[in-house]
């Protein structure tokens, strides 16, 4: 595990890739500073998946048990609605389950994320995996694939037909 200070420059270094998403960077960069979630475009490059939070919390537990390791990051809980929000690539992944949202910006959907600053909770929502970049790189992303079978894994745990929130 790396050390606490370069955690935090790599933490920084997404942080900044993800400001740059926004067509005003320095409004988001002012929202952080303020202690607020900023909205970050979503739908060009990446989207964010909204889970329920026991299912987000089962299902990040299995990411982390795979073997081998995958990569996982950045992960949101929002507070607000009771959910989980990975933030992935764009891809054509399948989405097990109806109580699963897609955020991307089409039809019917949000145009961003909103995005606690790094290290506190903002606006109602916090990191349960903080954003990790290299300078100059964009930051580790959960694997859309990976995600989607372990919400089907997560999905397995609780009772047929039984709501999950």
């Amino acid at each position: 595990m790396p050390a606490p200070a370069s955690r935090r420059t790599a933490g920084l270094n997404a942080m900044r890739w993800l400001a740059q998403r926004s067509r005003t960077p320095e409004t988001v960069l002012r929202c952080w500073q303020r202690g607020d979630a900023a909205p970050v475009p979503v739908g060009v490059g990446i989207v964010a998946i909204r889970v329920p939070e026991a299912l987000g919390r089962i299902a990040l537990r299995a990411l982390d048990e795979q073997r081998p390791k995958v990569a996982v990051g950045p992960v949101i809980l929002n507070h607000l609605v009771n959910a989980v929000e990975f933030i992935v690539p764009a891809s054509p992944a399948l989405w097990p389950g109806s109580d699963i949202v897609r955020l991307d910006g089409r039809l019917n959907s949000t145009r961003t994320v909103r995005v606690p600053p790094l290290g506190c909770r903002g606006s109602g929502r916090e990191w349960l995996r903080t954003p990790q970049a290299a300078a100059g790189k964009r930051p580790v992303l959960t694997d859309p694939h990976h995600l989607a079978r372990a919400l089907a894994t997560a999905r397995g745990r609780f009772p047929l037909g039984s709501p999950i929130r």
